[in-house]
């Protein structure tokens, strides 16, 4: 819980870090209350078995301020823990939408399309989640028994050690519960994250499909991301129960060993019958917080799994920008012994050279697979270069910078995209204030004029 605490203060800010550290130190507040407050049932239970009603009414007034002083403080948390979330849901969105917006083209293809908009729905929501909904009950599942074992140290050692060796045993199950879901999960996300890449590489390329027959059924790729996805959600769960089922063994095993000694120390005359049953209720409600630490964790790891993801992608380094942005003196395309690789071991370009000079057409002729559509990625930096050297206008273009290249490179793909709106949305989407004099004359170039 303290790593997923320390990965959270990653996407704040250094006010929104003083307030996570406030949220988290109010619910240990409550934790303690609450833990105190069960401590509290044993001698109000002792009193009451013994009819001492002045005992009674001291140690109920006493639960009373507990539990008034828990409740209070316990909203006051929840609503500035729902309060950080919705900060950090914005935060972590925003971050994400700027960041991916830096990123180079190339770093771009239909799985990181899927991985991304799977970070941006459930990633973010996962994440927001921790403030507004996981780390107040995790906190209380923790520091509460640890507050009732405390109070049992005091109250009745022997009791108090057996629940401690329990409290050992127990988080260890836990943990080793949290691990395997870490990991299922992890394959679980993978999976859904291929499968939307998928479902959206179907639905965009329909039109070759349906001329090449391939409709709804026959898609191999789909089908098979499908069945990963049904196979790790199957994973999933079959592993989740298994830790699940370890975890509560391992506290019910607590539970029995617990009883066995309050019994003994009863028949054996060393503990009254009063204080056992009142340390039996207390450690009662302790397996309870035991129990829902299992559940929680399983969600706290789920949650971490989302919040390590979005933070790697956030340390994903765009491609460095030039401090002085160079000027080109015009649109000549010069390539110098470009090597490249896309995967840094298979080359794909080696020592290649041509020049497309300023104002005329240049064709770049060859099979299929030999480097053409790579050549346009990288004279538009959708890439760097591996070797070699690649200029606009006579400057470098990792000398130029992203906004300066762009303003003077332009690529028609195959491929055409329409953003919802009119035409002229469209053509206006590079320069939004444009005049109707540019906005004519961008239409005259495309050709959209005929379309009109």
């Amino acid at each position: 819980m303290i790593s997923v605490v320390r990965m959270l203060s990653t996407l704040l800010d250094h006010d929104g870090r003083r307030r996570l550290l406030r949220v988290v130190a109010t619910f240990v507040a409550t934790g303690i209350l609450q833990g105190l407050a069960f401590a509290a049932l044993v001698p109000l239970l002792v009193a009451l078995f013994a009819q001492d009603w002045d005992g009674v009414t001291v140690w109920a007034a006493v639960l009373l301020g507990l539990l008034v002083a828990h409740h209070v403080l316990l909203a006051l948390a929840d609503l500035a823990g729902y309060d950080l979330a919705c900060d950090l849901l914005d935060r972590t969105l925003a971050r994400l939408g700027e960041h991916v917006a830096r990123l180079p083209l190339g770093w771009y293809d239909a799985d990181r399309t899927g991985m991304v908009g799977r970070m941006a729905s459930k990633g973010a929501a996962d994440i927001s989640s921790i403030p507004g909904h996981l780390l107040r009950p995790m906190t209380s599942a923790v520091i509460s028994p640890v507050t009732v074992v405390a109070a049992l140290l005091v109250m009745e050692w022997r009791l108090g050690v057996a629940l401690l060796a329990g409290v050992v045993l127990v988080f260890a199950a836990t943990r080793l519960l949290s691990v395997i879901i870490g990991r299922s999960e992890a394959g679980y996300d993978a999976a859904m994250a291929n499968g939307s890449a998928r479902v959206v590489e179907f639905a965009l390329n329909q039109q070759a499909l349906r001329v090449f027959g391939r409709t709804v059924h026959g898609n191999e790729l789909v089908e098979d991301a499908f069945a990963a996805q049904r196979a790790a959600s199957q994973r999933m769960l079959v592993t989740g129960f298994g830790g699940r089922g370890l975890q509560l063994l391992a506290v019910q095993a607590l539970l029995t060993v617990v009883v066995a000694l309050s019994v003994q120390l009863v028949l054996g005359g060393t503990l009254a019958a009063a204080t056992a049953i009142g340390l039996l209720v207390l450690s009662v409600r302790f397996v309870e917080s035991m129990v829902d630490l299992g559940e929680l964790s399983s969600a706290l790891r789920i949650a971490q799994g989302s919040l390590r993801r979005i933070l790697d992608l956030l340390e994903t380094a765009p491609l460095p920008e030039p401090s002085v942005p160079g000027t080109p003196r015009d649109g000549a395309v010069e390539m110098t012994d470009v090597s490249f690789s896309y995967d840094g071991s298979t080359p794909v370009l080696d020592g290649v050279s041509f020049t497309a000079p300023a104002r005329s057409l240049t064709a770049i002729v060859g099979p299929s697979g030999s480097g053409k559509s790579t050549l346009l990625r990288l004279a538009a930096r959708f890439h760097d270069v591996t070797s070699g050297s690649v200029r606009v206008g006579g400057v470098d273009v990792r000398d130029l910078g992203t906004e300066a290249l762009m303003a003077e490179v332009s690529i028609v793909f195959q491929d055409v995209y329409l953003f919802e709106g009119t035409l002229r949305d469209n053509v206006l989407l590079a320069a939004p204030d444009a005049d109707p004099a540019r906005l004519d004359e961008a239409a005259r170039l495309a050709r959209v004029d005929d379309i009109v």
